[in-house]
This record gives structure tokens, C-alpha cells and sequence, in this order.
């Protein structure tokens, strides 16, 4: 049977629970994206996505899903590739916890599944590919979907493939 994910699939994330996830995130694009000049587009996708992240922090998530698809549109192979794809698995796992929460467990399933197509994706960027510690944070998200969708083999692998990635010590619970 479905669990219900609507229960704060930010849980076995962190201990600090889902503030330190988006303190981390915001770092993870800082981190990522200040390699990038700082003039012209380049200087203006690093704003969007930051603007994204600001939206999501808000809860915002139509537009903080939208910002993160119109970077993609404009860099779909960009430095901050991951990091809009990461936003959107974001969005994904947060309408899924409103969604169980209000009782609407399959549109709660859906949400998860798209979640984890979402890190997936992340995770599978070639050139450029992410940056580790994004990666660690896709694979901790597709982790925690799999486990809200039953799937526990892959939770599991995903989560031992996490740890080594994620250097922030609050952003590990185990």
C-alpha cells in the first residue's frame, strides 16, 4: 500500500528538517553558479535561477517552477543546469506534501513521481555535469521520493550514493 506523502517527505533529509534544505539549496547555486562572469546573459540566468529559489522560499511554487523551466529553456546546458532541475524536483515533492496532506494521495504520487523524474535528470547531465554537491542533493531527493513511492532499493542506494556528496553537516541526518 501508498504511504501517504503528504507526511513531510523532507524528513529523513535533514534533522534540522525543510529551512536547512533551502539553505542549502540557495548555497548549492551560490557555490555552483560563482564561477560565471558577471556580465550579460550569463550574469542574468544566475539572477533567474536565484530569483527561482526566492520563490520557492516563499512558496511560491507555480512561479519558482516556472522561473527554473524559462532558465532551462535559455541554458539547457548551462552551468546551473542541475540546479533549475533540482528546484523543480523541489516544487514537485512540496505539491506533494500539500497534496496528502489535503487527502489527495494520488495526485500526491504523481507529484512524487515527477519529483524523482526531475533528480534524475539532474543526476544524469553529461556536459556540463553537476556539481557534486548538487548531485549529492538530487540523489537525496530522488532517495526520499523512492522511498515515499515504496521503492526502497533504490532509497537506499541513493541515499548511501548522498552521503559522500553532501558536505554540509546539518543537511545529514545519519
Amino acid at each position: 500500500s501508498l504511504k501517504d506523502p503528504g507526511l513531510c517527505s523532507a524528513v529523513p533529509r535533514s534533522g534540522p528538517g525543510l529551512p536547512a534544505l533551502a539553505i542549502l539549496a540557495s548555497l548549492a547555486v551560490c557555490l555552483t553558479l560563482s564561477g560565471c562572469s558577471g556580465k550579460g546573459s550569463k550574469s542574468d540566468a544566475k539572477q533567474d535561477l536565484n530569483a527561482a529559489y526566492g520563490e520557492f522560499d516563499q512558496k511560491q511554487y507555480d512561479k519558482a517552477f516556472a522561473s527554473a523551466e524559462a532558465y532551462l529553456k535559455k541554458n539547457p546546458k548551462g552551468p546551473g543546469s542541475a540546479e533549475a532541475l533540482y528546484l523543480q524536483g523541489r516544487v514537485h515533492e512540496a505539491r506533494a506534501e500539500e497534496a496528502g496532506t489535503k487527502g489527495r494521495k494520488e495526485e500526491a504520487r504523481q507529484d512524487l513521481v515527477d519529483a524523482a523524474n526531475a533528480y534524475q535528470q539532474a543526476i544524469s547531465l553529461q556536459d556540463p555535469r553537476p556539481a557534486p554537491q548538487v548531485e549529492g542533493l538530487c540523489r537525496a531527493g530522488l532517495a526520499n521520493a523512492a522511498y515515499y513511492l515504496d521503492d526502497y532499493q533504490t532509497a537506499a542506494r541513493e541515499w548511501a550514493a548522498a552521503l559522500p556528496q553532501i558536505t554540509q553537516p546539518d543537511a545529514k541526518a545519519w
